[in-house]
């Protein structure tokens, strides 16, 4: 929630969505939930766990038979 205790709402060209108020998950803060706006997708944040050393950059390499 903003400041004015207002849903925030995020977009992207593809996606709305709406971000819950925010919930303590150790040392990290994370929107307790969210929804799409066509409600058909919400979710709920049960449990998280951070970590504070860098991830692994393959992580986040495309699969290989996306790559020409």
């Amino acid at each position: 929630m903003n400041a004015k205790k207002e849903p925030v709402v995020k977009a992207t060209p593809e996606y709305r969505y709406t971000l819950g108020p925010l919930k303590r998950f150790g040392n990290l803060w994370v929107s307790n939930w969210g929804v799409y706006d066509t409600g058909y997708t919400r979710y709920e944040m049960i449990s998280l766990i951070g970590d504070n050393q860098a991830p692994d950059s393959t992580l986040f390499l495309p699969p290989s038979e996306f790559v020409k």
